[in-house]
Protein backbone atom coordinates (compact mmCIF):
# COMPACT_ATOMS: atom_id res chain seq x y z
CA UNK A 1 0.00 0.00 0.00
CA UNK A 2 2.77 2.36 0.69
CA UNK A 3 4.26 1.51 -2.57
CA UNK A 4 1.08 2.63 -4.44
CA UNK A 5 0.88 6.04 -2.35
CA UNK A 6 3.99 7.15 -3.70
CA UNK A 7 3.41 5.98 -7.30
CA UNK A 8 -0.16 8.08 -7.14
CA UNK A 9 2.15 10.83 -5.86
CA UNK A 10 4.63 10.47 -8.49
CA UNK A 11 4.58 13.22 -11.79
CA UNK A 12 2.84 15.98 -11.93
CA UNK A 13 -1.34 16.06 -11.53
CA UNK A 14 -3.06 15.46 -14.61
CA UNK A 15 -3.75 18.78 -16.11
CA UNK A 16 -0.71 20.25 -15.47
CA UNK A 17 0.16 16.99 -17.19
CA UNK A 18 -0.85 17.58 -20.44
CA UNK A 19 0.65 21.28 -20.26
CA UNK A 20 4.12 19.58 -19.76
CA UNK A 21 3.97 17.46 -22.21
CA UNK A 22 3.08 20.11 -24.68
CA UNK A 23 5.72 22.02 -23.71
CA UNK A 24 8.15 19.35 -23.54
CA UNK A 25 7.16 18.91 -27.10
CA UNK A 26 6.90 22.15 -28.64
CA UNK A 27 10.65 22.48 -27.93
CA UNK A 28 11.72 19.05 -29.09
CA UNK A 29 9.50 19.43 -32.37
CA UNK A 30 11.69 23.47 -32.73
CA UNK A 31 15.23 21.79 -31.93
CA UNK A 32 15.08 19.11 -34.39
CA UNK A 33 13.19 19.88 -37.13
CA UNK A 34 15.80 23.35 -37.24
CA UNK A 35 18.53 20.32 -38.00
CA UNK A 36 16.30 19.32 -41.51
CA UNK A 37 14.68 22.40 -43.12
CA UNK A 38 18.42 24.24 -42.94
CA UNK A 39 19.65 21.64 -45.07
CA UNK A 40 16.96 22.47 -47.93
CA UNK A 41 17.13 26.16 -47.79
CA UNK A 42 21.06 26.24 -48.19
CA UNK A 43 20.77 26.90 -51.88
CA UNK A 44 18.41 29.81 -51.32
CA UNK A 45 21.03 30.76 -48.70
CA UNK A 46 23.77 30.59 -50.45
CA UNK A 47 22.34 32.77 -53.42
CA UNK A 48 20.79 35.51 -51.42
CA UNK A 49 23.65 36.14 -49.65
CA UNK A 50 25.82 35.35 -52.49
CA UNK A 51 28.19 32.46 -50.74
CA UNK A 52 29.38 29.57 -52.19
CA UNK A 53 28.36 25.89 -51.11
CA UNK A 54 31.61 25.41 -49.04
CA UNK A 55 30.85 28.53 -46.68
CA UNK A 56 27.02 27.92 -46.32
CA UNK A 57 27.49 24.35 -45.12
CA UNK A 58 28.71 25.34 -42.17
CA UNK A 59 25.44 27.37 -41.36
CA UNK A 60 24.71 23.46 -41.27
CA UNK A 61 27.92 22.50 -39.12
CA UNK A 62 28.13 25.26 -36.50
CA UNK A 63 24.32 23.98 -35.53
CA UNK A 64 25.37 20.56 -34.81
CA UNK A 65 28.67 20.82 -33.78
CA UNK A 66 27.27 23.44 -30.91
CA UNK A 67 24.72 20.99 -29.77
CA UNK A 68 27.10 17.83 -29.34
CA UNK A 69 29.58 20.06 -26.82
CA UNK A 70 27.92 21.14 -24.07
CA UNK A 71 25.74 18.09 -24.29
CA UNK A 72 27.18 16.01 -21.43
CA UNK A 73 28.39 18.94 -19.42
CA UNK A 74 24.47 20.86 -19.12
CA UNK A 75 23.07 17.23 -18.25
CA UNK A 76 25.33 17.01 -15.21
CA UNK A 77 24.53 20.90 -14.76
CA UNK A 78 20.86 20.02 -14.57
CA UNK A 79 21.03 17.29 -12.30
CA UNK A 80 23.17 20.09 -9.99
CA UNK A 81 20.92 23.17 -10.90
CA UNK A 82 17.56 21.44 -11.47
CA UNK A 83 16.20 20.23 -14.92
CA UNK A 84 13.72 22.61 -14.88
CA UNK A 85 15.93 25.86 -14.79
CA UNK A 86 18.94 24.20 -17.65
CA UNK A 87 15.52 23.28 -20.21
CA UNK A 88 14.26 27.06 -19.47
CA UNK A 89 17.33 28.73 -20.21
CA UNK A 90 18.12 26.33 -23.20
CA UNK A 91 14.43 27.12 -24.94
CA UNK A 92 14.95 30.83 -24.19
CA UNK A 93 18.34 30.80 -25.78
CA UNK A 94 17.34 29.25 -28.39
CA UNK A 95 14.10 31.64 -29.28
CA UNK A 96 16.56 34.72 -29.03
CA UNK A 97 19.60 32.66 -31.40
CA UNK A 98 16.35 32.17 -33.56
CA UNK A 99 15.35 35.89 -33.88
CA UNK A 100 19.28 36.83 -34.52
CA UNK A 101 19.30 34.01 -37.46
CA UNK A 102 16.48 35.91 -39.02
CA UNK A 103 18.22 38.99 -38.47
CA UNK A 104 21.45 38.28 -39.96
CA UNK A 105 22.91 39.80 -42.99
CA UNK A 106 25.97 37.87 -43.71
CA UNK A 107 27.27 34.39 -43.44
CA UNK A 108 29.68 35.22 -40.49
CA UNK A 109 26.48 36.64 -38.05
CA UNK A 110 24.29 33.65 -39.29
CA UNK A 111 26.67 31.08 -38.20
CA UNK A 112 27.40 32.98 -34.93
CA UNK A 113 23.76 32.97 -34.61
CA UNK A 114 23.78 29.49 -35.00
CA UNK A 115 26.14 28.64 -32.74
CA UNK A 116 24.31 30.03 -29.81
CA UNK A 117 21.05 28.80 -31.10
CA UNK A 118 22.96 25.08 -31.09
CA UNK A 119 23.48 25.96 -27.44
CA UNK A 120 20.37 26.27 -26.66
CA UNK A 121 19.25 23.51 -28.22
CA UNK A 122 21.48 21.55 -26.25
CA UNK A 123 19.84 22.88 -22.82
CA UNK A 124 16.50 21.66 -24.21
CA UNK A 125 17.96 17.81 -25.48
CA UNK A 126 20.40 17.12 -22.49
CA UNK A 127 17.81 17.42 -19.80
CA UNK A 128 14.46 16.47 -21.69
CA UNK A 129 14.20 12.70 -20.90
CA UNK A 130 15.19 13.18 -16.93
CA UNK A 131 12.09 16.08 -17.52
CA UNK A 132 9.71 13.36 -18.88
CA UNK A 133 10.87 10.91 -15.53
CA UNK A 134 9.17 13.87 -13.59
CA UNK A 135 6.03 14.82 -15.49
CA UNK A 136 4.80 11.49 -15.82
CA UNK A 137 4.08 8.52 -12.73
CA UNK A 138 6.41 5.78 -13.23
CA UNK A 139 3.93 3.41 -13.68
CA UNK A 140 3.72 5.62 -17.08
CA UNK A 141 7.43 5.99 -17.74
CA UNK A 142 7.20 4.44 -21.04
CA UNK A 143 4.23 6.12 -22.39
CA UNK A 144 6.02 9.63 -21.84
CA UNK A 145 9.11 8.35 -24.15
CA UNK A 146 7.16 7.12 -26.64
CA UNK A 147 5.41 10.42 -27.38
CA UNK A 148 8.38 11.99 -26.92
CA UNK A 149 10.00 9.21 -29.58
CA UNK A 150 6.90 9.91 -31.69
CA UNK A 151 7.64 13.75 -31.78
CA UNK A 152 11.22 13.14 -32.94
CA UNK A 153 10.50 10.99 -35.65
CA UNK A 154 7.67 13.54 -37.01
CA UNK A 155 9.98 16.54 -36.94
CA UNK A 156 12.49 14.71 -38.46
CA UNK A 157 9.88 13.48 -41.32
CA UNK A 158 8.09 16.81 -41.21
CA UNK A 159 11.61 19.03 -41.86
CA UNK A 160 12.16 18.90 -45.65
CA UNK A 161 8.01 19.37 -46.69
CA UNK A 162 7.59 22.35 -43.98
CA UNK A 163 10.97 24.11 -45.26
CA UNK A 164 9.87 23.74 -48.77
CA UNK A 165 6.36 25.17 -47.75
CA UNK A 166 8.00 27.94 -46.22
CA UNK A 167 10.19 28.95 -49.09
CA UNK A 168 7.21 28.82 -51.59
CA UNK A 169 5.83 31.13 -49.55
CA UNK A 170 8.44 33.79 -48.05
CA UNK A 171 12.24 34.02 -47.49
CA UNK A 172 14.63 32.12 -45.68
CA UNK A 173 14.56 34.00 -42.53
CA UNK A 174 10.86 32.98 -42.06
CA UNK A 175 12.55 29.33 -41.98
CA UNK A 176 13.76 30.88 -38.02
CA UNK A 177 11.79 33.45 -37.34
CA UNK A 178 8.09 31.46 -37.18
CA UNK A 179 10.00 29.62 -34.06
CA UNK A 180 10.57 32.77 -32.16
CA UNK A 181 6.98 32.89 -31.13
CA UNK A 182 6.50 28.98 -30.21
CA UNK A 183 9.58 29.08 -28.43
CA UNK A 184 8.94 32.15 -26.11
CA UNK A 185 5.20 30.14 -26.09
CA UNK A 186 6.80 27.28 -24.40
CA UNK A 187 8.83 29.21 -22.53
CA UNK A 188 6.03 30.75 -20.66
CA UNK A 189 4.00 27.85 -20.36
CA UNK A 190 6.96 26.10 -18.66
CA UNK A 191 7.41 28.62 -16.35
CA UNK A 192 3.99 27.37 -14.70
CA UNK A 193 3.69 23.97 -15.12
CA UNK A 194 7.05 22.05 -15.72
CA UNK A 195 8.25 20.48 -12.74
CA UNK A 196 11.47 21.41 -9.80
CA UNK A 197 13.22 18.05 -9.54
CA UNK A 198 15.70 17.57 -6.83
CA UNK A 199 18.97 18.85 -6.99
CA UNK A 200 22.72 17.12 -6.02
CA UNK A 201 24.57 18.03 -3.64
CA UNK A 202 28.12 17.62 -5.67
CA UNK A 203 29.83 20.56 -7.64
CA UNK A 204 29.93 20.47 -10.78
CA UNK A 205 33.11 18.90 -12.77
CA UNK A 206 34.36 21.60 -14.55
CA UNK A 207 37.84 19.41 -15.86
CA UNK A 208 35.13 16.43 -16.39
CA UNK A 209 33.13 19.04 -18.55
CA UNK A 210 35.85 20.54 -21.18
CA UNK A 211 37.15 17.03 -21.42
CA UNK A 212 34.09 15.98 -22.68
CA UNK A 213 33.76 19.16 -25.00
CA UNK A 214 37.22 18.19 -26.09
CA UNK A 215 36.27 14.84 -26.89
CA UNK A 216 32.96 15.52 -28.51
CA UNK A 217 35.07 17.82 -31.07
CA UNK A 218 37.74 15.76 -31.57
CA UNK A 219 35.56 13.35 -33.34
CA UNK A 220 33.55 15.96 -35.23
CA UNK A 221 37.56 17.47 -36.55
CA UNK A 222 38.31 13.55 -37.96
CA UNK A 223 36.49 15.14 -41.04
CA UNK A 224 38.71 14.40 -44.49
CA UNK A 225 40.04 16.27 -47.06
CA UNK A 226 37.27 14.89 -50.03
CA UNK A 227 40.11 15.29 -52.53
CA UNK A 228 42.78 13.00 -50.63
CA UNK A 229 43.22 10.73 -53.29
CA UNK A 230 45.00 14.12 -54.73
CA UNK A 231 49.20 13.70 -54.20
CA UNK A 232 50.03 16.77 -57.11
CA UNK A 233 50.42 20.27 -56.04
CA UNK A 234 47.29 20.85 -57.77
CA UNK A 235 45.16 20.52 -55.14
CA UNK A 236 45.50 21.84 -51.41
CA UNK A 237 43.79 22.65 -48.12
CA UNK A 238 42.93 25.62 -48.17
CA UNK A 239 41.33 27.86 -45.18
CA UNK A 240 38.12 28.95 -45.73
CA UNK A 241 36.48 32.53 -44.63
CA UNK A 242 36.33 30.49 -41.34
CA UNK A 243 39.73 30.49 -39.76
CA UNK A 244 38.71 29.29 -36.95
CA UNK A 245 37.70 25.65 -38.35
CA UNK A 246 40.57 22.93 -37.67
CA UNK A 247 42.83 22.36 -40.36
CA UNK A 248 41.19 18.64 -41.14
CA UNK A 249 37.85 20.14 -41.46
CA UNK A 250 38.75 23.39 -44.10
CA UNK A 251 37.56 23.41 -47.46
CA UNK A 252 39.64 21.61 -50.25
CA UNK A 253 40.17 23.17 -53.07
CA UNK A 254 42.07 23.23 -56.19
CA UNK A 255 45.50 25.93 -56.45
CA UNK A 256 44.94 25.51 -60.41
CA UNK A 257 41.94 25.71 -62.25
CA UNK A 258 43.89 24.52 -66.15
CA UNK A 259 43.06 21.10 -67.36
CA UNK A 260 46.50 19.79 -66.65
CA UNK A 261 45.86 19.81 -62.82
CA UNK A 262 42.30 18.09 -63.15
CA UNK A 263 43.84 15.59 -65.17
CA UNK A 264 46.98 14.91 -62.54
CA UNK A 265 44.38 14.50 -59.65
CA UNK A 266 42.40 12.32 -62.06
CA UNK A 267 44.81 10.22 -62.61
CA UNK A 268 46.27 9.83 -59.05
CA UNK A 269 43.17 8.62 -58.34
CA UNK A 270 43.88 5.58 -60.62
CA UNK A 271 45.61 2.45 -59.74
CA UNK A 272 48.66 2.24 -61.51
CA UNK A 273 48.08 -1.18 -62.91
CA UNK A 274 45.19 0.35 -64.71
CA UNK A 275 46.53 3.06 -66.21
CA UNK A 276 49.41 1.09 -67.20
CA UNK A 277 47.07 -1.03 -69.32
Amino acid sequence: MKHDALIAQDGLPPKLRFWAVVTVGLAIFMTVIDQMIVNVALPTIGAELHEPPSATVWIVNAYQVAIMLPLLPLASAGDIFGYRRVYLAGLALFGLASLGCALASSIEMLVLMRVIQGLGAAGVMSVNMALVRFIHPINRLGYGIGINAVIIAVSAAAGPTLASFILAIGSWPWLFAVKVPIAFLAFGVGLYVLPKTPRASHPFDVVSGLLSAVASFSSAARLRCPYRFCRSTSCACRSSRFPWAPRSVRFCRRRSPSSRSRSTCRRSAIPRSTRDS
